[in-house]
C-alpha cells in the first residue's frame, strides 16, 4: 500500500508459534471486522476519534512503520514513514525530546472503545526487516512498538522487491516466532498482493515459509486491487475479482497448513483467516474503478462466509474530490462521485454482523436461507423450513436491530416455505433477516445493492 504520494495495495497475514497443538487466535478484534487503512504519515496527523465518528469505523490499520533511514547507524530503529520526528517508540521520543507519533490519537480511540492495528512495511521506503540483520534485535524492535502503543495486532505489508527478498523473509519469520514467545497475546498479519486467481507464486512462498517456520497465523489480508488488464480484463467485475481472490486464498491457506504438516484448517477457520482490502475509487491502474456496488458484493460474500477482516485503502480517500471526479487516483479522495464515507457505510456493516452473527443457520431442523439472488437489487425469493407447526415471524431488521419490514407472520405447518422480498423501498446497505419459530431464532445477512 502506498502511504504517500503513491497509492498502494495491502494484504495481511497472522502467524503460529512453534509449540505443540495451537488454537488459531481470534482475528483482530471480534467486534471490529471492518478496519480501514489510515495513512499515518500524512499531514496533518489523522484524528482517529474524529475519523471514527464521521465514518462509523471503530478500528483502523495504521501504516507504515519502516526503517528510519539511517541504516548504517540505526539499522533496527523503527520510524513512521522513515521520518524524523515520527517516533515509533517511547525510547526514541525520549532521546529526541519529542512525542510518540499518533499515540494520543490511538489512546483517545481506545478510550472510546476503538482499536488499531499497526502496519510495518508498505510500498515506499525500506522495511526494517531488511536492515535489522539480527532476528532477536528485530523482534525487540517489534516488541517495543507493541509496548509503546499497547496494541495487540501487527500487520506486515510485504510487496515489491521485498516479497522475493530471501534474507528479509527468513529474518522476519525468525523474529516473529521470537516475538510471539515474548508477547504471546500479539496477533500478526502479512499484507500480500493478489490476483483474481489468488496469491501469486511469491505470495504463496511467503505464506508457506511463515507457516512452516512456526509463525502463528491469524489471517491473510489480500490487496484486491491493481490487477492489470491481463489478469482482470473486465474492470466492471472488480467485486467478482475480489471474491474470486478470497476464494482462492481460502484454499491456499488450507494448503499451506497441509504442506507444513500442521493441524488442518477447517473451512470455517480458514475463512476466518481471510482478509480483503480493495482500493476504493480510481485505482493506480486507472481503468480499474472500485465502486460502491463492488463494495456491496464483497460485503455480501464476506458476511456469508464469515470472513475475518474487511479493510480498504484508505479511510482518507473515502470522500468526494472537491473538484469533482477525475480519471487518476488521489490521496485525499476517491476520484469518483460519491457521498462522504459511502464505502465505510457499506463495509462497516461487517461489525454489526460480527456482533449478531454466531447464531446457527440450522437449529433442530429450522432453516433460513439467503435471498436469491443475493445481493438483492430489486426483488428476491427467501426460503425457510419449519420442522413443526408453530407461530412464525420472518422480518427484516436494520443493523441497529430496528424492524424494517415483516415478510410473513402467523402459524405455519411443518414444511419448506418461500416468500417474495421487494427491496426497492430500501436504501442500499446491509440488513438482517430474522426468523423466529418455536422459541428459536435464526439470522442471516441481507445486502441490498443498487
Amino acid at each position: 500500500m502506498h502511504p504517500r504520494p503513491v497509492l498502494l495495495l495491502i494484504g495481511a497475514l497472522t502467524l503460529w508459534a512453534p509449540t505443540q497443538a495451537q488454537t488459531v487466535p481470534p482475528v483482530s478484534g471480534v467486534q471490529h471486522r471492518f478496519a480501514p487503512f489510515v495513512d499515518a504519515t500524512a499531514w496533518p496527523l489523522a484524528d482517529l476519534p474524529a475519523l471514527s465518528a464521521a465514518s462509523g469505523a471503530r478500528a483502523f490499520v495504521l501504516g507504515f512503520i519502516v526503517n528510519d533511514g539511517q541504516t548504517s547507524t540505526r539499522p533496527c530503529t523503527p520510524k513512521w514513514g522513515g521520518f524524523d520526528p515520527y517516533y515509533a517508540t517511547q525510547a526514541q521520543a525520549t532521546a529526541g525530546s519529542g512525542e510518540v507519533h499518533l499515540r494520543g490519537a490511538i489512546d483517545a480511540l481506545g478510550a472510546a472503545g476503538g482499536r488499531v492495528m499497526i502496519s510495518f512495511g508498505g510500498a515506499a521506503n525500506t522495511p526494517i526487516d531488511a536492515t535489522c540483520t539480527s532476528p532477536q534485535a528485530l523482534a525487540d524492535a517489534y516488541a517495543e512498538v507493541v509496548d509503546t502503543y499497547g496494541v495487540y495486532d501487527l500487520d506486515f505489508d510485504i510487496e515489491g522487491t521485498w516479497v522475493v527478498d530471501a534474507p528479509s523473509r527468513a529474518r522476519r519469520v525468525a523474529a516473529l516466532v521470537l516475538l510471539q514467545q515474548m508477547r504471546p497475546t500479539v496477533r500478526l498479519w502479512f499484507t500480500l498482493p493478489v490476483l483474481p486467481t489468488g496469491l501469486d507464486a511469491n505470495g504463496v512462498s511467503t505464506l508457506n515459509q511463515a507457516v512452516a517456520g512456526g509463525v502463528n497465523l491469524s489471517g491473510v489480508n489480500i490487496m484486491a486491487m491493481d490487477y492489470g488488464a491481463g489478469a482482470a480484463p473486465d474492470p466492471s467485475q472488480l467485486g467478482a475479482y475480489a471474491i474470486s481472490a478470497m476464494t482462492a486464498l481460502h484454499g491456499q491457506l488450507q494448503s499451506a497448513y497441509t504442506l507444513a504438516g500442521r493441524p488442518p484448517l477447517s473451512d470455517a477457520t480458514a475463512w476466518s483467516m481471510v482478509g480483503v482490502t480493495p482500493m476504493i475509487g480510481v485505482n493506480d491502474v486507472a481503468a480499474e474503478i472500485f465502486r460502491t456496488t463492488h463494495a456491496a458484493e464483497v460485503v455480501a460474500f464476506a458476511v456469508e462466509h464469515r470472513v475475518g477482516l474487511v479493510s480498504m485503502w484508505s479511510i482518507q480517500r473515502d470522500l468526494p474530490c472537491p473538484g469533482g471526479p477525475t480519471n487518476w487516483p488521489q490521496t485525499t479522495c476517491s476520484s469518483i462521485e460519491q457521498t462522504p464515507y459511502a464505502f465505510s457505510g457499506i463495509f462497516r456493516q461487517m461489525d454489526a454482523v460480527a456482533s449478531t452473527d454466531g447464531g446457527p443457520t440450522d437449529t433442530d431442523g429450522l432453516f433460513l436461507g439467503l435471498p436469491h439472488p443475493h445481493p438483492v437489487t430489486t426483488t428476491a425469493r427467501i426460503s425457510f423450513h419449519t420442522p413443526e407447526s408453530s407461530p412464525v415471524r420472518l422480518e427484516v431488521l436494520d443493523v441497529l436491530g430496528r424492524r424494517v419490514n415483516v415478510l410473513t407472520e402467523g402459524s405455519l405447518q411443518a414444511d419448506t416455505h418461500e416468500v417474495a422480498f421487494d427491496a426497492m423501498p430500501l436504501t442500499a446497505g446491509v440488513y438482517l433477516l430474522r426468523l423466529e419459530s418455536g422459541g428459536a431464532v435464526l439470522t442471516r445477512p441481507l445486502v441490498v445493492a443498487r
